[in-house]
């Protein structure tokens, strides 16, 4: 009978003694996977950590504080979760219990091996190896598993499983309460408009956050328009996702909602302008987010020359908002939760609400659109159920809301 293969997970202030086990399993025939001596130069190391985890038989995750503090050891685990791995915990330190995916180490059987050294340890593992009684855990994941793109994860994209299910969490900029100038640089005066404190995510929504929820139909995959059909998209998976509807982004939101237990949605006309436009340090709205004079080097718009939309982050801070958010300006038209009504602009007015008739308010401009649409100010509207290639969207985040 051939002996399984093993990937080992640790944090690197444990990499001697990592060594040690590693070099006395590999005398005793075991083929071991350690990114200390086994990555190859000039490959993606995110694709090769993947790529090996799928393919070997047992997932050792050597357990100390260091480790669980770490978010590679983290989505390495998360990552031989999804796969169904045989996972075998290795205890080298004590460690707190905490989290859910940390929690469920509770559940499998450790083998201790405190105060041990790496010889050692690696002969107390090996009944383990040899035997039957590490069957690989069942967690009721019924979707493929899900690879965070490695420009998302250096982003601050993370995947969190829940109920088996995989979602894509992204990373959020906070907009404290209070009021700002509403639309100050239109025909008409701006208006004071008071917002409560909200968290928006700094990018818009990503195909490869979307897909999480067309996998498991709970969402409509993005619409068809001539050539760009859904199977492009996929292929763009850091790229905003397009052609959907309104209430595709709706349905988006409450189905990232119930699986994460927070209250995600649409920003409302004012939230989104709020996030783009006000620059608390200064007490002032900017015309463009990084600023009141237009650089096509920090947006996307048809003066660029891109021709369609780019990786979200691709400007990074200098096309950045006050309160960090990016693409803000130009890449993709976003939609708000706001029905298209006329100024002035109040909250209590039902423009707000779910239910109703009407253009739906979109913000931003887009890669095909003259760079005066991507002021923080402009508006414009469209019909709910319409889809293009150029409109996607972002969310509010209710329940990360700091003041």
């Amino acid at each position: 009978m051939s002996l399984p293969t093993i990937f080992i997970s640790y944090s690197h202030r444990d990499a001697q003694w990592c060594q040690e086990f590693v070099a006395t399993l590999e005398s005793e025939g075991f083929s071991v996977w350690l990114d200390t001596n086994s990555l190859v130069p000039a490959a993606s190391f995110v694709h090769q950590i993947e790529l090996e985890l799928q393919q070997r038989d047992i997932y050792i995750i050597i357990l100390s504080p260091e480790a669980l503090a770490s978010e590679w050891v983290q989505r390495e685990f998360e990552l031989a979760l999804a796969s169904n791995r045989t996972i075998l915990p290795v205890l080298l330190k004590p460690i707190p219990i905490v989290g859910q995916s940390h929690g469920f180490l509770s559940m499998i059987q450790q083998i201790d091996v405190q105060g041990q050294n790496g010889i050692t340890a690696a002969r107390t593992v090996l009944p383990r190896l040899t035997s039957s009684s590490a069957p690989p855990p069942t967690i009721g994941i019924s979707q493929k598993m899900l690879i965070l793109p490695e420009s998302l994860f250096t982003l601050g994209f993370r995947i969190q499983y829940v109920n088996g299910y995989g979602v894509i969490v992204p990373p959020l900029c906070d907009v404290a309460a209070g009021a700002f100038p509403m639309g100050y640089d239109a025909a008409q005066p701006p208006m004071l408009v008071e917002v409560a404190a909200f968290a928006i995510t700094k990018y818009p929504v990503t195909v490869a956050e979307y897909a999480c929820a067309a996998r498991v139909r709970d969402v409509s995959e993005g619409r068809e328009l001539g050539d760009f059909d859904w199977k492009t998209q996929l292929r763009r998976q850091d790229r905003p996702v397009v052609c959907v509807t309104w209430q595709n982004a709706v349905d988006y939101a409450a189905w990232l909602s119930r699986l994460t237990g927070k209250v995600w949605r649409l920003p409302t006309e004012a939230e989104w302008e709020k996030a783009a436009c006000w620059d608390r340090q200064t007490s002032r709205p900017r015309t463009f987010p990084w600023g009141d004079e237009w650089d096509k080097q920090r947006a996307n718009t048809s003066d660029g020359g891109q021709q369609s939309a780019s990786p979200v982050g691709a400007y990074g801070e200098a096309g950045a908002s006050a309160c960090g958010a990016e693409d803000m300006a130009g890449n993709v038209w976003e939609w708000c939760l706001s029905r298209y009504q006329s100024y002035p602009y109040h909250e209590g007015d039902g423009r707000n609400e779910a239910q109703g008739s009407g253009g739906r308010v979109v913000r931003g401009g887009s890669w095909r659109d003259h760079p005066r649409m991507a002021r923080t100010a402009y508006r414009n509207f469209e019909d709910p159920l319409s889809f293009y290639d150029h409109r996607g969207f972002r969310l509010v985040c209710e329940a990360a809301a700091r003041p």
